[in-house]
Order: C-alpha cells, then sequence, then structure tokens
C-alpha cells in the first residue's frame, strides 16, 4: 500500500518545483515496502505521515541505531528526533526512541563517528 491508499488522500499536483516538494509528493505513490532510509528520512523530516512512517522508522532504527539516508550517521534518528510534538502525544515511540538514541550515542563512541546534534539534544533533555 502507498500512503496515498493508506491515508485516502491524493494530494495536488505540487505548485513549487523544488526537488523536496516533488520528491515528497512522489513518495505518496510508493509502496511503503519500497520506502528506503533516505525516503523515511525526508518524509518524516518534513512532519508527512508520521502515524505511518513512524513506526517504519523505527523498526528500521532498532536494526541499525545509526541508520543513514544519504546525508550521515544517523540521519534517520536525528529526523525522527525531530518530531517532538509527535513523541510527545505517543508515549510508547518516545520511550522506544530514547533507547534507540542511547544506543546509537554508544554505537557513535565505538565507530568514531559524530552523533547528530538533534539527537544530542535529545539525549540532554531526557
Amino acid at each position: 500500500m502507498t500512503l496515498e491508499d493508506i491515508e485516502k488522500e491524493v494530494w495536488p499536483e505540487p505548485t513549487f518545483g523544488s526537488h523536496l516538494v516533488m520528491r515528497c509528493h512522489a513518495l505518496r505513490k510508493v509502496t511503503l515496502d519500497q520506502f528506503g532510509t533516505e525516503d523515511l528520512r525526508i518524509m518524516i523530516g518534513q512532519g508527512f505521515s508520521l502515524a505511518t512512517l513512524m513506526p517504519l522508522a523505527l523498526k528500521t532504527l532498532n536494526g541499525d541505531p545509526l541508520a543513514e539516508g544519504d546525508f550521515f550517521p544517523g540521519d534517520l534518528l536525528e529526523a525522527v528526533v525531530s518530531q517532538s510534538d509527535w513523541l510527545a502525544e505517543n508515549e510508547d515511540a518516545s520511550v522506544e526512541v530514547a533507547m534507540i538514541a542511547r544506543l546509537a550515542s554508544d554505537l557513535a563512541v565505538e565507530r568514531c563517528e559524530e552523533l547528530p546534534k538533534r539527537v544530542k539534544y535529545f539525549l540532554a533533555e531526557l
């Protein structure tokens, strides 16, 4: 199923031709089993379809807390923690994200990688 199928909503054609706008519109037509880490990062980072996409992101992050899209290790986790309003409304997911963020911090140290700033901030606020 696609986001359009699940949400029973077809977005109108984009009126702004930026790469990001075009990609978000296109991703609404992609079946969820075809979503990659970068696709999740983009849509979650924009705050779209969180009820559907956050569980998929958490599944990915449980497999690799530093899962990365096109930018850097941990960029998916950074997108997830940026959705603080959604996390505040979804306590179980918030607890899971906190556990994943702690694992990501440990992995970043082991791999000598930089933990994304938003993830550091998220951990500091716990």
